[in-house]
């Protein structure tokens, strides 16, 4: 890795961990607001997959076919649109689990700074390793978060993608000055 793409990928690093650290205070502190406008979001989002889907059925050159993937796919997302707008803190069961994947993802991506500090003897490996370690326990906690109450696992996740962008923006650092 030159040091060019590690000075490009700390930048990328920065500005999404602090873009996770201010949803995690607003889920921190306004946990009933963000799931609340989290919910809007993804519903709007569904809904129009679902309407896409339904043009795709619409406009569809081979009309012979009564049924139609593109229709399945519509109303599915349709449903699933409704379920949120119905029921907003529905999401909340599965939000930990999708940003618990998406922290463990990110996190196992950078074991290649990882081998690379390893591999040159540098003084800051000891350092990334915990930090790699307490990201990918960080992420886990979220994926089996046992916690039922909306109010408390809002909180709960708040607490811990802040703490995560934390961490990764640390870790960041030390490999953007340890990369020859």
């Amino acid at each position: 890795m030159s040091k060019e793409e590690a000075k490009k990928n700390f930048w990328t690093t920065l500005v999404v961990s602090v873009l996770v650290i201010i949803f995690g205070i607003f889920l921190l502190f306004k946990p009933h607001s963000t799931i609340a406008v989290i919910s809007r979001c993804i519903t709007a989002i569904t809904a129009l997959i679902g309407l896409f889907g339904l043009y795709k059925y619409l406009t569809r050159q081979d009309k012979t076919k009564k049924l139609n993937f593109n229709i399945i796919y519509s109303v599915v997302a349709f449903v699933v649109a409704g379920i949120i707008f119905l029921y907003p803190t529905s999401i909340v069961g599965v939000l930990p689990i999708v940003v618990g994947g998406f922290i463990i993802v990110n996190t196992l991506f950078k074991y290649g700074y990882l081998k690379h500090l390893r591999k040159s003897e540098n003084r800051d490996f000891g350092v990334c390793l915990l930090i790699f370690i307490i990201m990918i326990i960080d992420g886990i906690i979220l994926v089996i978060n046992p916690l039922k109450n909306v109010l408390e696992m809002s909180q709960s996740l708040g607490m811990l993608l802040t703490f995560y962008a934390v961490l990764d923006m640390i870790m960041c650092y030390l490999f953007k000055n340890n990369i020859e």
